[in-house]
C-alpha cells in the first residue's frame, strides 16, 4: 500500500515556540529547525531530536508529550523494535523511539499540517528510510498489522473509541502508551483495557492529564462487552 499526504481543511496548531532548546526526559534536546545544540547539552550527551517550525502538535513543551518521552525511556523492549505513532502530531515520539533503537515506525495523522511536519521531521533527522507517514485514519492499516510499540497521544474520547483497534495492533509481549486523558477518561480507558486483556504497567499523573502504559500479554483474556 502507498500512503500518500494529501491537503486537508483542519485547522492547524501552533508552530515550534522560539529559538530555544527544550530538555526532555532523561534522554533527549528538542532543537528547532536551524539551531544546532552546544554547551552542557552537548556535554551530557543528550540525543537532539530535530524540530521544524511546521503546524502541528508535539513541540514536547505540552505534559503528555514529555510524560509519553519518559515513558518511551523506560520500556524494556525499544531496540531493534517496530512503532505504531497514532495522531503523530510532529512524529516527535516516532523520532524518539527510533533514536533509542526502534527499527522501524509507521506514523499517522488526520491533518494534513501534522503529516506534512511529520515528513519534514523525519526528513530533519535522517530517518526517511525508516519512518513511514501518512495523513488518515486505522482503516488505512491492515487489520493483521502488528507493532512491538503503539503509541497513542491523543484525546481521551477517540482512545475510548479506538480501544479494540490500538490494543489488536500491539503486538503480544509488545508495549501500548497512552496519553492525553483527563481523569474522567482514564478511569474508562482503565476499564477498556482490561476489556481487551491488556496488563497496566504504569499510570503517570500529570497536572491536568494522564499516561498510562499497558502490556500486551502473549495470551490475551479478552472480557466480552
Amino acid at each position: 500500500m502507498k500512503f500518500e499526504i494529501r491537503p486537508s481543511s483542519h485547522p492547524a496548531h501552533p508552530a515550534f515556540p522560539g529559538d530555544r532548546l527544550v530538555e526532555v526526559g532523561e534522554c533527549f534536546v528538542l532543537v528547532p529547525e536551524g539551531i544546532e545544540p552546544s554547551g552542557h547539552l552537548v556535554r551530557d550527551g543528550r540525543i537532539p531530536i530535530r524540530l521544524s517550525r511546521g503546524k502541528a502538535f508535539g513541540s514536547g513543551l505540552h505534559e503528555t508529550t514529555a510524560s509519553c518521552i519518559e515513558a518511551l525511556e523506560g520500556l524494556p523492549a525499544l531496540e531493534d523494535s517496530s512503532v505504531l505513532d497514532v495522531g503523530t502530531g510532529t512524529g516527535i515520539l516516532s523520532l524518539g523511539a527510533l533514536l533509542l533503537g526502534a527499527r522501524t515506525a509507521v506514523a499517522f495523522d488526520i491533518e494534513w499540517d501534522a503529516a506534512w511536519t511529520c515528513k519534514r521531521n523525519s526528513t530533519l533527522n535522517r530517518m526517511d528510510g525508516r519512518l513511514t507517514v501518512f495523513q488518515g485514519t486505522f482503516e488505512a492499516l491492515n487489520p493483521s498489522f502488528r507493532c512491538d510499540i503503539v503509541l497513542a497521544n491523543i484525546y481521551g474520547d477517540i482512545i475510548l473509541k479506538e480501544a479494540d483497534r490500538l490494543s489488536d495492533h500491539t503486538r503480544e509481549g509488545g508495549y501500548l502508551v497512552l496519553s492525553g486523558l483527563d481523569y474522567t477518561d482514564s478511569r474508562a480507558v482503565k476499564s477498556a483495557m482490561r476489556k481487551q486483556g491488556m496488563e497496566e504497567v504504569s499510570v503517570l499523573f500529570l497536572e491536568d492529564f494522564v499516561t498510562q502504559v499497558w502490556h500486551c500479554p502473549q495470551s490475551r483474556d479478552r472480557k466480552e462487552p
